[in-house]
This record gives structure tokens, sequence and C-alpha cells, in this order.
């Protein structure tokens, strides 16, 4: 990675990191009210919802942004084409997903979510109309606009659900959250872009980019779709209440994986195809991701499943207990997402769509085969479920990256090695620490003892493991400061 380009990438992931920050916290907010507002129910409907609408969305927007992201130069009518494919294809998923509701409602013997879905279903149109615009600010790496959309899009939503849950319209305000959250984020995209479709199209460019982007948007089901697969079937089996458990659990993994993951995954994939781009190695530019995001993320959530029994209780009350443990197994799926999250793109920045769908499909198969086995002894077994699939899924995917990308599984096994040795030891001084406090003792205290000890066991042990670190870290700091204009330069300048 060159100087100018790691600076470049390091400022868009703390622009992306930033905006992630202010977002997760508000959403984390908004979620401690309405936990303490809705039933485990409400939840549940509005996830086996959102399960089905998430997974249209990825067809709707057909890869659409992934596709304009690799390309050299956008113009005109490349957008164009972009535009009216994901609008023709959102439009007809909307229109499947309001002609299901009833047929979904009866198999899963929930009256209730006819309605949600109905009012749910405009999102499908409008999430494929805004693929374009979100191609353009990747594109151009504006992450500064796009974490100033989430941002405000966040804030907007949660203050409306937050009135509409606070003056007694239960299930509704979980509705009116994903419908406001969606349309501000569409036309916070549109001022930002400043672009305006035309009817100059390609019809050829249309049918290639849908070619393209089909790969991508079926794989974008089979992989990031994964989790919504697995609600569907945990739904079915458990019913709404007990997915509602899961659901809270999942959703404070899916705040820290948002503060801390997103940002990383969203610049890599405009990062590895400008590498190959401009001649550099693919194979070091995965790797280096792959050693500095297991640092970062690999403790956080290690560090989640050590404090979760004293912070669910504390922040959503005791009435949510169950989801506490839920939350400490499954944050060590955490050990596996930094190694498993930039796969996808390293494939699309070869242009190896296929094998991203072959990959996915793969992943797919094997979540669905797990949540199919655990999922009917109940929920702790539905959670373990999750795990096991990801301890599996991890080192095929290694593997898979070998044979088609030339990306050694080893070097991309030991570059997390650091990490997980360090949150092990973490692990370990956190539980001793726990056993060793008296009972009594309040739990705020408890929380703040058991941070503090992890966070210095972590920093010391990652230190010894991974003796690079402070010499990496000398480098990147002398290489910003290399790259700041002088003060006689800066008056050269301005003269």
């Amino acid at each position: 990675m060159t100087r100018a380009s790691g600076n470049k990438v390091l400022g868009s992931v703390i622009w992306g990191m930033g905006g992630a920050a202010g977002q997760a916290l508000f959403q984390l907010l908004v979620f401690v009210v309405l936990a303490g507002t809705l039933s485990p129910a409400a939840f549940g409907v509005v996830a086996i919802a959102t399960a089905v609408i998430d997974l249209l969305n990825f067809i709707g927007r057909g890869g659409i942004t992934e596709v304009l992201v690799q390309r050299r130069e956008l113009d005109q009518r490349t957008m164009n084409a972009g535009f009216f494919a994901s609008l023709i294809s959102g439009a007809g998923l909307t229109a499947i997903l309001a002609l299901s509701a009833p047929l979904m409602a009866r198999a899963f013997e929930t009256p209730d979510l006819r309605e949600v879905m109905l009012l749910l279903a405009p999102i499908c149109l409008l999430y494929a109309i805004g693929a374009v615009y979100e191609g353009i600010l990747r594109h151009s790496f504006q992450f500064k606009q796009l974490a100033l959309r989430n941002t405000t899009a966040t804030v907007v939503s949660g203050l409306v659900a937050l009135g509409m849950a606070l003056t007694g319209w239960g299930v509704y305000a979980l509705v009116a959250q994903r419908l406001v959250a969606t349309v501000w984020s569409l036309a916070a995209m549109m001022v930002a872009t400043r672009w305006r479709p035309t009817l100059d199209i390609d019809p050829r460019d249309m049918a290639v980019q849908l070619r393209q982007g089909s790969a991508i948007a079926i794989s974008s089901v089979l992989g990031a779709g994964n989790q919504r697969l697995v609600d569907l079937v945990v739904g079915f089996f458990l019913g709404p209440v007990a997915l509602g458990y899961l659901r809270i659990a999942w959703r404070m993994l899916d705040l820290l994986y948002e503060l801390v993951v997103r940002p990383i995954a969203n610049v890599a994939m405009t990062t590895l195809p400008k590498a190959i781009h401009a001649g550099r190695s693919l194979e070091d530019e995965y790797i280096a991701l792959l050693r500095y995001s297991s640092i970062f993320v690999v403790p956080m959530f290690v560090g989640l499943s050590a404090v979760a029994p004293d912070v669910v209780p504390m922040v959503f009350g005791q009435q949510w207990a169950t989801s506490a443990g839920l939350l400490s197994m499954l944050c060590f799926v955490g050990l596996f997402i930094p190694l498993t999250n930039f796969k996808s793109s390293v494939l699309i920045a070869r242009g190896a769509y296929r094998h991203v769908l072959y990959l996915n499909a793969l992943e797919c198969a094997l979540s669905l085969l797990c949540a199919a086995a655990f999922a009917p002894f109940g929920l702790v077994s539905a959670t373990v479920g999750y795990i096991v699939r990801a301890a599996i899924a991890t080192p095929l995917g290694f593997v898979y990256l070998e044979r088609v990308a030339g990306i050694s599984a080893l070097r991309s096994a030991k570059a997390a090695v650091a990490a997980a040795i360090s949150a092990g030891a973490m692990l370990a001084a956190t539980y001793a620490l726990r056993h060793a406090l008296p009972h009594d003792l309040a739990p705020i205290w408890r929380l703040v003892l058991l941070v503090c000890l992890g966070a210095v066991t972590y920093c010391a042990a990652v230190l010894v493991t991974d003796r690079k670190l402070l010499a990496d870290a000398a480098r990147l700091w002398a290489n910003r400061r290399s790259t700041e204009p002088t003060p006689a330069a800066q008056e050269g300048a301005a003269t």
C-alpha cells in the first residue's frame, strides 16, 4: 500500500467510523427505549417482515452499486442504465411482497405479519432506486457524505420511532422507523450527488450491468442475507416471541458490527479494485486488512461477550436477561468476522463475480443446515448453531480464496493469530476477575473493573504477540506527517 493510498484509505475509514459511532450511539439510545416499551413479540413480528424485505432488497438493487464501483469512470449513460435497471426490479419486488403478505402471515401463524409486510413493502422500491446514488458516492470516495446520510437517517427515524412508541403505537413504531430511515437515506444521497437520471439509456450497458450484478445480488442474498434466512428458520420453529429475544441479542451485535466493521468493509470494497488498477499486490492489501481489522475488531466482540451479563440487564432491564445469555454466546462469532468479511471484495476486485455466488451459496447452505439442525431444540441450541456455522465456514473461505484468487490460506490464518491469542488472554483475565469480585458489588463497578482489566490485558498481549505493531503505527504516523504541507509550502502556495 503506497503512502498516498494508505492515507486516503485511513481517512475514509476514520470518516466511516466517525459516522458509524454517532449512528450506533443514537441507535443504542433508541433501542433501549423501544426495548423497554415494546414486547418481544413486536420485535419478533418485525424481524420476520424485515428478514423477507432485506432478502428482496439485495435482489432489487441487482448488485448495481458494486458494479458501478468497479468501473474506472462513470458517465451519464452508464448511471442511467443502472438506475432504470434497479428501478424496474425494485418495483416488481414491491408488488411481489405485497401479494405474498397474506401467505406469509398464515405460514408463520402470525396474523399481524400481514399488515406489517404491506406497510413495509415500498422499501423494496426505494432501496433499489438508491443503488446508483450509493454507487456514485462510493466510486468517488465520498464516505463523508455516506456517513452523514446514515447518521441523519438514524436520528430522524429514531426520533419518530421514539415518539410513536411512547404514545402507544406499539409495533407500528418499528415499522415507521424503517420507512422513515429508507426515505431519508435516499433523499440525502440525491442531494449529495446532485445527479438526476435522463432517458438517454444504453440497453446493452443495462444488460451488462444486470448480468454482472446478478451474481453479486444473488451472492448477497446467500452471503449477507444469511442472517435473514436463519431468522426465518428460527421464527418458523420457535415463533415470534423467541425470535424477539434472539433479535435483541443480535441487534446489540449488529450495532457493534456497524460501528467497527462496516466502515472498514465499505472502504475495502473500493480500495481493493483500485489497488489492482494501480499495480499493487492484491494479496498484500488483503492480508493487511485482515491483520489490522482483526487486531481492532476481535477484542470488541470478545470484550462484549465478557460484560454482556452485566450490560444487558443494566441497560434493558431484567426482562431481557434471556437475551443477555444469548448475546454472550453470539459474540464469539466476532472471532471469525474479520476473517470472512473481505472475501467477496477480493473476488469482485478480481472480476470473479460468479465465484462470489458459488462461495456464498456454499455458506448459505451451511447456514440453513445448521439452523434447521439446531433451532428446533430451543434458543440456546439455535445460538450454538450460529457459532458452529462460522467455525466451519471460515477455513472453507480461506481454501476457496487460495484456489480462485491466489490468496494464501496460511497467510490469511496467520494474520489473525495475534488478535485471537490476545483476546483469549483478555477473556481469561476478565473471567477470573468476575469470580473473584464480591457478589454484592454494584453492577456498574463490576463493569468498570472488567472493562479496564480487559483493555489493559489485551493491549499488553497484542504488543507481545505482534511485535511489528508499534513500528507500523510509528511509520503510519510519520507518513501522515510527511504528507502535511510545511508552513513554507503553505506560504508559497498562498503567494
